[in-house]
């Protein structure tokens, strides 16, 4: 079968579509994520590598947290290679709070009930299937780098290889049978909103107050507020009613038994 964008747009939208078209438009949200990725890293990566402002959130970085946080991973980076891992990086962290922002924004409609109720539960498919996408092309990369590179076991390390496979495989299973089954429960929508909204809160903070010069009182003052807005969008959204909401999904398995 050929896929065209029609095709996939036809797919996404098809209550009734199989698990071996769900996978193919999993295949294309890969691609389309890798490609996306790329592409933001050769266009932003030369414009701000080196820069002042970027140096000087590195170095704060590194201060702050991360010299103990890579010790505790089982890195080994000096001060300037983690600086020169941090500008490099830095535009893909810009791209992946945007995957998830997409992510969490065709959400919307089915959370705040906007629109005709089965479009807006095909738009939810769409987030996970879009986020099983981007995991898989993600691992792949892992995979790559810490098998096939000379600094593979340097720069992903037992530790972190080991989180982030697991991480990402929590989707990678369950996504297409419960786009199957479950496509238009409210539940599904709420768990798939709130999880990646949640990541798009926590980058973002994160990365706005490695900008702030905490020795300044205003600043500080910022820094405080919006990290506690973080940690209270964390608690909720992958705590108290991430616990709630799978609690609820369990309970639908319980009575369909």
């Amino acid at each position: 079968m050929t896929f065209y964008p029609s095709t996939l747009i036809d797919i996404a939208f098809n209550e009734n579509a199989t698990a071996q078209e769900l996978i193919c438009l999993v295949i294309f949200f890969s691609v389309f994520w890798a490609v996306t990725f790329s592409t933001i890293v050769i266009i932003v990566l030369p414009l701000v590598y080196d820069k002042p402002w970027l140096r000087v959130v590195s170095e704060r970085d590194y201060e702050r947290s991360a010299k103990k946080d890579l010790a505790d991973l089982g890195y080994h980076m000096t001060k300037e290679e983690f600086i020169h891992w941090h500008m490099t990086f830095w535009p893909q962290t810009q791209a992946i709070a945007l995957q998830h922002l997409f992510g969490a924004v065709i959400c919307l409609p089915a959370i705040l009930n906007i629109g005709d109720p089965k479009v807006c539960s095909s738009l939810v498919c769409v987030g996970i299937l879009s986020e099983m996408g981007w995991e898989i092309q993600d691992l792949l990369k892992i995979f790559y780098k810490r098998l096939f590179t000379p600094t593979g076991k340097v720069e992903v390390p037992d530790f972190l290889f080991s989180m982030m496979v697991f991480h990402h495989s929590l989707t990678l299973p369950l996504g297409v049978p419960t786009v199957l089954r479950y496509r238009n429960l409210r539940t599904l929508h709420w768990l798939c909103f709130e999880l990646q909204w949640s990541g798009v809160v926590t980058v973002i903070v994160a990365e706005y107050c490695k900008i702030l010069d905490v020795t300044k009182r205003g600043q500080l003052r910022q820094f405080l507020i919006l990290s506690t807005v973080s940690f209270i969008v964390m608690l909720i959204t992958r705590g108290f009613h991430w616990v709630y909401l799978v609690g609820e999904f369990i309970f639908v398995w319980y009575n369909e038994k």
